[in-house]
Formats: structure tokens, sequence, C-alpha cells
């Protein structure tokens, strides 16, 4: 009667054991396989870049610290998974320096007032955010973004930036920019690209990943000697239109 009692009231109920925490990114993305583990760099740092490049970040544009996804802050919050270019290859670069790889955070595209540009990408790092450029035609432009500047992580050994967000190696960005842009007012609010071909006009709307979307427009053959010429004024020479 008594135990049937106190199991009533709960007084013989087992405490409860909190589960163990979740293991932190910086120790899941550093602990390599044992077949790897007497590798050599090159291959190292492919592995864990792939796997650091799955490991399921979200983007988001203002976000560059790190040390707050990677989990080498002062709290961690498993739900803090949102970085930008400059957060997920300093994120990436805490975990090679964690197994003894020489690397360096970057900056590709140094911050230009008046200038901006756009790349074309295969692939980006979270696939919520398809791209921030929208066409005539109100299509969202699948795989074009436009940046102020961009970061990646310098790789001495391999001699090549490993670049989280664009989920990509490379020696040189050049190759993935489709548009150079030159701002037409100073609030840098609207952009005319050095091919003197397309216009771009910032919305008041936001992407996925809080960029600001862009809309882009082609440039009409009797605005065409005006825009050239403002492109002359600025130090560049438009190509001529085919």
């Amino acid at each position: 009667m008594l135990g049937a009692l106190k199991s009533a009231l709960g007084w013989d109920a087992k405490p409860v054991v909190p589960p163990p925490p979740a293991p932190l990114p910086i120790d899941v993305l550093s602990d390599l396989p044992e077949h790897l583990r007497n590798k050599g760099e090159s291959e190292i740092v492919d592995y864990v870049f792939k796997q650091f490049c799955d490991y399921g970040w979200e983007y988001d544009v203002r976000q560059d610290f790190g040390t707050i996804i990677i989990g080498t802050a002062a709290k961690y919050n498993p739900k803090d998974i949102q970085a930008n270019c400059k957060g997920l290859a300093m994120a990436l670069g805490i975990v090679l320096q964690k197994l003894g790889i020489d690397c360096e955070l970057e900056t590709v595209r140094e911050p230009v007032m008046g200038r901006r540009f756009v790349v074309q990408l295969k692939r980006f790092i979270d696939p919520r955010v398809t791209g921030n450029i929208i066409n005539q035609y109100g299509q969202v432009m699948r795989g074009y973004y436009l940046f102020r500047e961009h970061h990646a992580l310098w790789v001495p050994r391999a001699r090549k930036f490993y670049d989280p967000m664009a989920k990509a190696k490379y020696v040189d960005i050049k190759p993935f920019i489709a548009w150079e842009l030159i701002a037409l007012d100073e609030a840098e609010d609207n952009f005319v690209s050095t091919d003197g071909r397309h216009l771009f006009h910032r919305s008041a709307d936001k992407a996925p990943g809080e960029f600001y979307y862009y809309t882009m427009e082609e440039i009409g053959r009797k605005d065409l000697k005006t825009y050239s010429k403002v492109l002359k004024s600025k130090g560049f020479t438009p190509k001529k239109q085919g």
C-alpha cells in the first residue's frame, strides 16, 4: 500500500537524466576517419572542406563571426548556423588550424566605394539562397549573386582558395565574375554594368540570406550613348555591341 502511494506521488520515480549535449561542430569536423590520419595535407583539406560544405549551414549576409557557428565562442547554440562568406571561411579555418594545417582568411575582393560585382555560381552552401538578381520577366536568375566584397580561405600548401559559400576551390575568382558594376547615385542603389549593357536597381525586398533583391534590365539603344558617356567619365570604355 505504501509502495503504491509513493508511486502515485512520484516519490520513487528515478531522476530524469538529461541527454548529453550534442558534439560541437568544431569537434565533429576535425575528427578524421582512420584512413585519413596518416595521409597528406591536400587529402585532409579536401576531405574536411567537403564535410564542412555539406554540414548544413545557412547563409546570412550580416553574420561574419565564424566562431559562433563552429562552437568556439563563449556560448554555443546549435540553432546558430547562419554566416556569410567571411564567417564560413573563418569557421573552416578554425577546423583546419585545429588539425595543424596552415591557412589564412583572405579578402578575395576588397570593398570599393561605388563598386559592386555579380558572380555566377553553380552551387551555393545554402540551397534556399538561389540568387538575388531578378530579370526583366520578374524571375530570380538562379546562381547569380550581387556582392560588395568577398572572402575565402587561402591554403598556402595547396596554393588555392577554399570558398565554402560557393562550395568551390579556385586560384582566382575572376572566372566567376558575370558583371562588374558602377554606381549611378551616391546612395549606391542603382548601377550600370561596365560592359554598358545592363542596369541594376536595388529593391526594398529581401531574398533568403538577407540579400536585397536587385532588378536587372537591358539598356535600350536610345540610352546606350548616355550610359557609355557615364562609364567613360569613370574610366571604363564599354565594348561595342554586335
